[in-house]
């Protein structure tokens, strides 16, 4: 079985993922959105979850759309 706290990891991965899909956020955004308040524990049980770093899903799974799309501008630096 499952634990609690493996429950709980699994709910924020699912929600994290999402974000990674759908997002212009970042890494650390994210992981505060999902629940995280260390980004290097967010990887660490990210990768262990889903085999990839949040990174490498977003690069992989991403909607690819411009931000335009979205109806948001993109940041200027």
């Amino acid at each position: 079985g499952t634990t609690p706290l493996g429950m709980l990891h699994n709910l924020r991965v699912m929600h994290a993922r999402m974000l990674l899909e759908s997002s212009y956020l970042s890494i650390e955004a994210v992981a505060e959105k999902c629940g995280w308040r260390d980004v290097s524990t967010f990887r660490s049980i990210f990768s262990r979850i889903t085999g990839v770093t949040p990174a490498a899903y977003r690069g992989r799974f991403s909607l690819r759309l411009p931000r335009r799309a979205w109806g948001q501008d993109l940041p200027r630096k």
